[in-house]
Parts: C-alpha cells; sequence; structure tokens
C-alpha cells in the first residue's frame, strides 16, 4: 500500500478493509517519515508496527 492511500483510509469515516499478511486489521496510526503504520489485527487484538508496504486493501 502506497503512504497516501494508509493516510486517506486512517482519515476515512467509512470502514474500509484492510490486510497484513491475509489477516484483517485496523490502522491505529502511520509513521511516515519511516514508512511504518501501528496496526492492530483485529481476530487477536494484537499490536504491532509493520511496514505500510505490506498492508493490502481489499
Amino acid at each position: 500500500m502506497l503512504m497516501k492511500r494508509a493516510s486517506a483510509i486512517l482519515k476515512s469515516k467509512n470502514q474500509i478493509e484492510v490486510h497484513y499478511k491475509n489477516n484483517p486489521i485496523w490502522i491505529e496510526s502511520i509513521h511516515p517519515e519511516i514508512g511504518t503504520a501501528e496496526i492492530e489485527v483485529l481476530a487477536t487484538k494484537e499490536k504491532m508496527q509493520v511496514p505500510i508496504r505490506d498492508l493490502n486493501e481489499l
């Protein structure tokens, strides 16, 4: 995913389906200066920091 799209999803009032490694996630925040996002895996509630390029919108 591109940084610009991740930022738009984060700001959106709509719920947009995003996955990380085939797992549905919620984007908590983004860090443009290092190209990462803080995410929460919806199934497990696990929080992690991952590269934005590894996120996929379905």
